[in-house]
């Protein structure tokens, strides 16, 4: 089976009736999103003051213990692209050597 590149530019015959709903639907999830992270982050602090700011012990506990969540999460959205990047760039996806 061989899959074929779309090629470049605008493309004619799509359905551009969509927009306004798939816009709508995009603000709504963005807003959801937004609201629930500014929910879920509201009381959080570091507490400063028992450590001298700037050392090694601070910066450990910040990221061990407040960060670790995001930074987790970054490390699997950026291999997930990363992923996507490389499959996206082949150009004989599909092909199987022989035709």
């Amino acid at each position: 089976m061989r899959v074929r590149r779309l090629p470049g530019g605008p493309a004619d015959d799509l359905n551009t009736r969509n927009r306004p709903v798939a816009a709508a639907v995009a603000l709504a999830t963005a807003g959801l999103l937004v609201t629930l992270l500014v929910d879920a982050f509201r009381g959080a602090y570091v507490d400063l003051d028992t450590v001298e700011p700037g050392s090694a012990s601070a910066i450990g506990g910040a990221m061990f213990r407040t960060w670790v969540l995001p930074f987790e999460v970054v490390s699997v959205l950026l291999l997930a692209a990363l992923v996507g990047a490389i499959v996206l760039s082949r150009p004989d996806v599909g092909t199987s050597g022989s035709r």
